[in-house]
């Protein structure tokens, strides 16, 4: 939580230095989403955060130092290689990216519910279905 509102201080700094261009901050978020990243597990678990959402981020591997790529819009960026607006994080141990409106991340994460449920019950299918897809790419 401590390490959010630093960085949330840090951005805000950059911001009155004409540094980043653009600044959210997840102040006042910090103890409900630390808390969910607590029991929710990377890389087992699929994650839809809210630009807000930046201590469940850090608690899930999201570095400190990629939310400032991310802030300045750097090409090392490891979400988006400096295309997107900050806080708009993305992993591939499982967080995708966020949506400007946070409504938007329930079509997304109800797609992968029930993509997870479909191939749960059809464990065969998930390797022949996966190679088929790559062959042809």
């Amino acid at each position: 939580m401590y390490l959010s509102r630093r960085l949330d201080d840090r951005e805000i700094q950059l911001k009155r230095q004409n540094k980043i261009y653009f600044q959210i901050s997840s102040a006042g978020h910090e103890a409900i989403t630390a808390v969910m990243g607590l029991f929710l597990r990377p890389g087992v678990d699929w994650f839809y955060p809210y630009y807000r959402d930046r201590a469940l981020c850090l608690m899930l591997g999201v570095t400190p130092l990629e939310n400032l790529l991310a802030a300045v819009g750097a090409k090392d960026d490891l979400s988006s290689g400096g295309r997107q607006m900050p806080s708009h994080w993305a992993t591939r141990s499982g967080t995708s990216s966020a949506n400007p409106p946070a409504r938007d991340a329930v079509r997304p994460s109800r797609g992968r519910a029930e993509a997870t449920l479909y191939y749960e019950g059809r464990p065969r299918r998930w390797p022949r279905q996966r190679r088929r897809r790559s062959g042809n790419t």
